[in-house]
């Protein structure tokens, strides 16, 4: 087959996103020939987009074709200008009459922009400086962990520019009862999980690294030729204790830590040294560890710095504040510390910033909102469900917090001034709900 590919005078390749390995490879077996990468659903009749590639040092899928018009959109339909990311529309001749004998499909991704009937792609891309277009993934692949968005296209990208990995996918797995970036490949050349992770680290924020790695023989793949997501193995948290270069018995307080790091993980597999994120600590238990740790030991950790710290850090953390503490017990003068005014106002913290933000960003979304309904029997008054309420609101203050801007219409507040909402509620066949 090499000898035969070799004497190949034009290779145009589709279908499949191009992976940044298989171009050098392709230009060693074949050095004389031109290479080419095409782009195009099926609904555009098959190619809308070309590049070639034969001294190209970066993939894209180039410029459209003749007779295509292409728009790069946000979640409005408002064009975006060039290195903005948003969803690729096609337009053109090519573009099909829709799905058979299914409308409602049909209207949900053929629209009609600037007069022409365009194609929803749902690929993420963006235009660059030469007019081209950069493929990032799929819109449907965009996924929320621990209420951050991730574009799983985009991990992938830079697990595969890794010169070690042969082929990899990155998906969203379940372990222990908790979510987890899951990261499957496969290797050119040996590496190890921990350099692996390094290099992603100097491309991706913290959050978007995998905290899994999982390295098979070889990729599943379906009976048309591409990876197998379903057949892909469950993914196993490791257990990194054998990092431990000299293995010791844990002391007292060694061993109270790993048993609340471990029943919050819900797992035995823990490392004193290693980060606890290599262990599946994610953002949402951090702030529970954090929350723990605080109650059962008084001090207080950056949640930021939990993940990426291990469980000898805590120790250092305690053994400091119990210093600190006898320090200051050492001194008759100490102050007595007096109750404070409660605050009528505040600043958000960084976390409820981020999903006000979120909110206003996307305000059809309703992933903030627990809606429930509780039928309540005969006899019970709406007068009676009010004053119930009222006295849960009365002993918790904080659940009447309401956001507004400031007096300068700036930075959201929390503020507790603004009366309650009149209840509502309503019966329906003598009951109340």
């Amino acid at each position: 087959f090499q000898k035969a590919f070799s004497k190949c005078k034009f290779i145009v390749l589709g279908g499949e996103k191009y992976p940044p390995a298989l171009l050098p490879q392709v230009k060693e077996l074949a050095p004389s020939a031109r290479l080419f990468n095409t782009y195009g659903p099926t609904e555009i009749s098959v190619s809308c987009n070309g590049k070639e590639l034969t001294h190209a040092n970066r993939i894209t899928i180039g410029k459209p074709l003749l007779n295509v018009k292409e728009y790069v959109v946000d979640d409005d339909l408002n064009e975006l200008p060039v290195g903005v990311t948003g969803e690729l529309l096609i337009g053109g001749l090519g573009v099909s009459a829709g799905y058979n004998d299914l409308p409602e499909k049909t209207a949900e991704a053929f629209i009609d922009y600037y007069g022409e009937r365009c194609y929803k792609s749902g690929d993420y891309a963006y235009w660059n400086a030469d007019g081209e277009v950069v493929i990032l993934g799929r819109k449907d692949h965009q996924i929320k962990l621990n209420g951050l968005r991730i574009e799983l296209g985009e991990v992938e990208t830079v697990l595969n520019k890794q010169h070690q990995v042969k082929e990899g996918v990155v998906m969203i797995k379940s372990v222990n009862g908790h979510d987890h970036l899951v990261a499957y490949y496969t290797i050119r050349e040996n590496v190890d999980e921990n350099t692996l992770k390094a290099q992603m680290a100097t491309s991706l924020t913290d959050y978007m690294v995998p905290t899994i790695f999982m390295q098979l023989d070889k990729m599943p793949i379906s009976p048309n030729g591409k990876t197998d997501l379903k057949a892909l193995p469950e993914p196993v948290m490791k257990n990194e204790s054998a990092d431990d270069t000299a293995p010791r018995e844990l002391n007292y307080l060694e061993k109270k830590l790993a048993a609340l790091v471990s029943g919050i993980l819900e797992t035995d597999d823990i490392s004193i040294t290693s980060p606890l994120r290599r262990s599946g600590l994610t953002s949402l238990l951090s702030i529970k560890l954090a929350a723990q740790l605080y109650k059962q030991f008084g001090i207080k950790m950056n949640v930021k710095e939990l993940a990426s710290g291990s469980i000898l850090d805590i120790e250092d953390a305690v053994l400091v504040k119990t210093f600190e503490n006898n320090s200051d017990n050492s001194h008759s003068d100490k102050p007595v510390v007096s109750a404070q005014p409660s605050l009528t106002s505040a600043p958000l913290s960084y976390s409820q910033l981020g999903v006000f933000t979120e909110c206003m960003i996307h305000p059809e979304d309703v992933q903030y909102n627990l809606p429930n309904c509780l039928t309540m029997p005969q006899g019970v008054t709406s007068l009676q469900i009010t004053n119930a309420l009222k006295a849960v609101l009365a002993a918790h203050p904080y659940l009447n917090t309401r956001l507004q801007n400031d007096d300068n219409g700036d930075d959201p507040e929390r503020d507790r001034n603004r009366g309650l909402d009149p209840f509502r509620s309503r019966r329906t066949d003598g009951e109340v709900t």
